[in-house]
């Protein structure tokens, strides 16, 4: 009998393990080591599952082509704590200048006693506009993707030290009218984080190009260094 229940015992234990090794192996993340921000892979944001690393920057990385560039994800929905229902939005921040945006609706099912789902319907914005602070701005739509205006970067980039609201309004064909949503503190902290970064590295990048325009003085003919020296 004992050893009955010492078999069990081990039994139990050593699957609990195994569970618990392919759950470590599902949620196990990747980290940048240089930047230390998470790297998530572009496939996986569309949908309402926690695990989507929201509103704190991240590393998107192209699935294809493994470019990767900063970004951060929000949800801001309605919970229905009875029915477990849920109703938002989802919107994806590129600091390569884009965003996606969509509503979703995520309903619970139980067609079984035992076993219960989770139905949920996504649609993709025909039309974004932005407001930080009080300057407003229209994205352009780009296939699924809309472009952000090339002077909004620097207002999200000054957005939490100014303590500017960040407000978006999008319309939805199956809504048949325009919704609109704030961004929570975390997203906007994360936004200008971001955008600062992209400006930082853009001003970079302007100035080694400035530097490779200037002459080296070696390089100068004799004849050239004369003129230069009556100058």
């Amino acid at each position: 009998m004992i050893k009955t229940k010492l078999f069990f015992l081990s039994f139990s234990t050593l699957l609990a393990s195994q569970c618990l090794g392919l759950n470590e192996i599902v949620l196990a993340k990747e980290y940048d080591p240089t930047t230390g921000y998470e790297i998530v892979q572009s496939g996986e944001w569309r949908s309402a599952k926690d695990r989507i690393p929201w509103s704190r920057p991240v590393l998107l990385e192209d699935e294809f082509t493994g470019e990767q560039t900063l970004a951060v994800y929000d949800k801001n929905y309605d919970r229905n704590i009875w029915r477990e229902n849920e109703r938002g939005h989802f919107s994806l921040w590129r600091a390569d200048g884009y965003i996606n945006v969509y509503s979703y609706d995520s309903v619970k099912t139980c067609p079984e006693i035992l076993w219960c789902g989770r139905k949920e319907t996504r649609t993709g914005a025909v039309k974004v506009e932005i407001k930080v602070g009080n300057q407003v701005f229209e994205a352009e739509k780009s296939g699924i993707d809309f472009k952000l205006p090339s002077d909004i970067g620097l207002a999200l980039a000054m957005a939490e030290n100014q303590k500017e609201e960040i407000l978006v309004r999008a319309a939805f064909e199956d809504l048949g009218q325009s919704m609109t949503w704030r961004m929570g503190p975390k997203t906007v902290t994360a936004l200008s984080e971001i955008f600062a970064e992209s400006i930082s590295s853009d001003r970079d990048s302007f100035s080694l190009s400035r530097e490779t325009d200037v002459i080296d003085p070696a390089l100068i003919e004799p004849e050239d260094q004369e003129v230069l020296m009556l100058r």
